[in-house]
């Protein structure tokens, strides 16, 4: 069978069939039986039709979706059986449709189309990983080289080069059982002798689109993603030598209007995070299992290097900033409706980790601190301060109306008491902590009616007394919060809101035994009203229903 006008006009009209809503069945299962019998026999056929459909500009995309459906299909289960010559053809088509400009009218289409002629080329990757020279993936990172200027002619083909690193980098990581093992391991060889191109490229890349986010607000978003697809796997030594070049960028991203770069670039920051975190626990493995190890030159601790990095994570200025765009960015109830979407909770979710994995590195840092005499009294001094922001960040958020985001907060307080009791030896912080405890079991119950204000709403509006209303307004809040990701109040008892209230059990020990050790006991003599109220809490948490 060769191709023919005809032939393409058949494969088009079958597609359409079998996607159409008021063909018949049999219609429908002849159509489809075609398209099976032609991809099962003829690939070479077949990536020729496909490359036609591509070249349509007055495509539906329908037959963008299934061109690239079939070119995927061809490559993954017929590249074997394919001629060299045959596998080039396929390969110098692919690469023609993405240096044109037919690239521009298939981006056009849905993500879902993007995404298929990305995956494309990343079957192709992961094909052709043996070969020695002109590989995909060698033709991929020149043609990321060649892109010195973004502009509007090139954006396109750049997104498409960044869809293809992350979501190979996905294959190699999150989906690595489904490659075997060898080939695995070839493409993780290739990677690496041209990582420091490749990471050289993304962060030159990066720093030129924060000058103009809005204008390529998806391809700034593909970027900080391609990006931290390799911060999950590639080793911490490549980004040591410009971490604090890192960190200033993504919290630059942090800070622009978009929630989706919001995201994005909170995602970065946790991977910087998590890396620095397991190379100081493999460090402190390393050292027990060999005591040369801790004594040597290079397991000193490079305190301007901490500095530089506790500052940009838990600097006034940046614990400032997630404040007032994460936690706090209205007063009023109908702003905060519009502002709460899967963008906005993912975000706080995001930060309920960060605040988790910072707890972690802290309280590593000053294990780390305890083992080493370390002469520089002004960085353990700052080391302190910024402990004591950060705890201090953390009663705030005990407080917030959603209701993850207050218990991670709470878990990020319960490591610091059970692993570092010193730092909470403060009556002012115990009693803000107890205050903070007795609000959160509250259990928060649904109004009967949406539509209308019931006689004791009315009266906690009106009345004077402040505290009364600034309970109501905190209740409003987390009812914004709990019915965008709940159906019922049982749904968010049952699911969610016991879990919570277990956690806070769990802490409330953890807190009453903080009182009765040797290191506390002595600096909390004042503070018998203190252990008579968490003793009334706690008997409040287990008799409440």
């Amino acid at each position: 069978m060769i191709y023919t006008s005809e032939l393409f006009e058949k494969v088009i009209s079958a597609v359409l069939c079998s996607f159409n809503s008021k063909t018949t069945n049999d219609e429908k299962q002849n159509a489809l039986k075609f398209l099976d019998d032609l991809k099962e026999n003829q690939p070479i056929l077949c990536s020729t039709i496909s490359f036609e459909l591509l070249k349509q500009t007055t495509n539906q995309s329908i037959l963008y979706h299934f061109s690239l459906n079939l070119l995927e299909s061809i490559i993954k289960h017929k590249w074997n059986i394919l001629k060299l010559d045959e596998r080039n053809l396929i390969k110098k088509e692919l690469f023609f449709i993405i240096k044109s400009t037919y690239l521009n009218q298939i981006f056009m289409n849905p993500i879902h189309i993007r995404n298929c002629l990305a995956k494309c080329l990343v079957e192709m990757i992961k094909r052709d990983c043996f070969e020695k020279v002109n590989t995909t993936l060698d033709e991929m990172i020149n043609m990321i080289q060649g892109i010195t200027q973004i502009q509007d002619n090139n954006s396109n083909q750049l997104e498409l080069i960044l869809l293809v690193f992350r979501f190979l980098n996905e294959e190699l990581t999150i989906y690595a059982q489904s490659i075997q093992a060898q080939r695995r391991r070839q493409i993780l060889n290739q990677i690496q002798k041209r990582l420091n191109d490749i990471l050289s490229c993304l962060i030159r890349i990066s720093n030129d689109l924060l000058t103009v986010p809005e204008q390529h607000e998806r391809l700034t978003q593909t970027c900080l993603l391609c990006v931290n697809s390799f911060l999950t796997w590639v080793e911490y030594n490549h980004f040591e030598q410009c971490e604090s070049f890192l960190c200033e960028l993504f919290l630059k991203f942090f800070q622009l209007n978009s929630v989706k770069l919001r995201h994005a670039s909170f995602e970065c920051l946790l991977s910087l995070v998590n890396k620095r975190l397991a190379r100081r626990q493999l460090q402190q493995q390393q050292q027990q299992r060999n005591k040369r190890i801790a004594s040597s030159a290079s397991s000193a601790l490079n305190c301007q290097q901490e500095k530089l990095f506790l500052n940009y994570f838990l600097g006034d200025n940046t614990l400032e900033m997630f404040y007032r765009l994460l936690i706090s960015p209205t007063n009023s109830i109908e702003e905060l409706r519009a502002i709460v979407t899967n963008d906005h909770i993912n975000c706080l979710k995001m930060l309920g980790q960060f605040l988790v994995k910072l707890s972690n590195y802290l309280l590593q840092l000053f294990q780390q601190l305890a083992t080493k005499s370390i002469d520089d009294n002004d960085f353990l001094t700052f080391v302190n301060e910024r402990t004591y922001s950060f705890l201090q960040f953390l009663l705030l958020l005990n407080q917030h109306p959603f209701h993850l985001l207050s218990l991670n907060s709470y878990q990020a307080l319960n490591l610091f008491i059970i692993r570092q009791t010193t730092l909470l030896s403060n009556e002012q912080f115990c009693l803000k902590l107890i205050f903070n405890l007795k609000q959160s079991l509250h259990r928060i119950h649904f109004p009967s009616s949406s539509s209308s204000l019931s006689p004791m709403t009315t009266t906690l509006i009106d009345n004077e007394n402040e505290i009364l209303k600034t309970q109501y307004m905190h209740n409003q809040q987390c009812f914004i919060y709990v019915l965008f990701e709940y159906d019922s109040e049982e749904q968010f008892f049952w699911k969610f809101f016991s879990q919570y209230r277990s956690e806070l059990q769990k802490l409330i020990k953890s807190f009453i035994g903080l009182f009765f050790s040797e290191t506390v006991a002595g600096k909390l003599y004042e503070l018998d009203c203190c252990i008579r109220l968490e003793i009334s809490l706690y008997l409040i948490l287990n008799n409440s229903t």
